[in-house]
């Protein structure tokens, strides 16, 4: 992504003992930008018990923080946020990052896959999620759409949806959201995909 700067900022993992977040910046010439951390490169522990990290989509609010989403041992869904420095803001949720609570349900797998900063600085992500809809605690063979609004302090917006969260399932088959688009009227199109067997099609939703 490219901040207001013209600054060019990257985001992946690295796999050494544990899994970690690495960001990393450069200036417009291509050159690392030591602005970061003071080397261009920031090397993060999300949590050094976590063997598995995805990081799908990257945000740059006005102040310069960096929001992620992604997962964390492909089922639990992530929303951090990365102070223009390099650390994790421990003004966000109070820990730098935000692990999705979906209570009781038993999940899967899942990932959130696009971030979008709304006018008043909230926060909505979108993705998929494998969720048990069946019984004896067997999982149906589909995913559904999520999506997740935050506060701008990382906390869960329960004034969205159900308590922060909308869950939907809407054809019984494979339904994934990939990307998402703030429309000037407020209103969020989601463009994704269906897939039954060998059988995949685009799916468009509105919100």
């Amino acid at each position: 992504d490219i901040t207001r700067l013209g600054k060019i900022i990257t985001s992946g993992i690295l796999y050494e003992s544990t899994v970690k977040l690495a960001i990393t910046q450069f200036n417009e010439d291509g050159s690392l930008d030591l602005t970061l951390n003071n080397t261009g490169i920031s090397i993060l522990d999300i949590d050094n018990s976590h063997t598995a990290l995805n990081i799908n989509s990257m945000a740059i609010q006005e102040d310069g923080k960096i929001l992620l989403s992604g997962s964390l041992n492909h089922y639990q869904m992530l929303i951090a946020r990365i102070t223009p420095n390099g650390k994790l803001d421990l003004s966000f949720n109070k820990t730098g990052m935000n692990l999705i609570d979906l209570g009781d349900k038993q999940v899967g797998y899942g990932g959130l896959k696009s971030l979008t900063l709304l006018p008043d600085n909230k926060i909505l992500s979108t993705g998929y999620v494998y969720i048990n809809h069946g019984e004896n605690n067997t999982f149906s063979n589909n995913d559904d759409h999520i999506l997740v609004r935050l506060n701008p302090n990382g906390v869960i917006d329960e004034t969205f949806g159900d308590k922060g969260i909308i869950l939907n399932d809407f054809f019984g088959i494979n339904e994934r959201i990939n990307h998402s688009i703030l429309q000037a009227d407020g209103k969020l199109l989601t463009l994704g995909m269906l897939e039954a067997g060998m059988e995949a099609r685009w799916l468009i939703t509105r919100y």
